[in-house]
């Protein structure tokens, strides 16, 4: 598999006790580079793809259980990773993960809070599919979608 550079900035909303996240980043793929807003819904199944600009929302079936920023009590190493979290509070500061199929991924976390600053971040905006309605396509995963948006 040909190596891809990747590099995503933004900001994002984490919700443990409801299982929901939002990511809000600006995408760059070797030259290619364009907005992304994603709503993770995991008790809802469902993933959001917003474009706030045009007004328009595809609500696709989620695919992934919840991953908690933590590590499981019954955590087993299944792939080279590293976290590193603040001392108070155990926040997450940077990460890095490397996986078969997608290779490395290397992060950091600026400004967070414990705390949801903003309840509507995760909330689906009005013109987007609510949760009676259909999911669109099949079911996706975070980062197969990143990996077809790069193709």
């Amino acid at each position: 598999m040909p190596s891809l550079n990747v590099t995503m900035v933004g900001s994002h909303v984490y919700d443990a006790v409801e299982q929901r996240i939002r990511l809000r980043m600006d995408v760059r793929l070797g030259d290619f580079s364009f907005p992304w807003d994603l709503l993770l819904l995991h008790k809802e199944g469902a993933m959001y793809q917003i474009d706030a600009k045009a007004s328009t929302c595809v609500k696709s079936s989620l695919e992934q259980d919840f991953q908690p920023l933590s590590v499981p009590p019954d955590a087993a190493s299944v792939a080279p990773y590293t976290m590193t979290v603040t001392e108070s509070g155990c926040i997450p500061v940077s990460y890095e993960i490397h996986t078969e199929l997608f290779g490395c991924f290397f992060g950091r976390f600026y400004n967070n809070v414990r705390n949801v600053v903003d309840p509507d971040a995760l909330k689906p905006p009005p013109y987007c599919p609510g949760p009676g309605v259909k999911t669109q396509g099949p079911p996706v995963d975070f980062l197969s979608l990143l990996n077809r948006a790069a193709k």
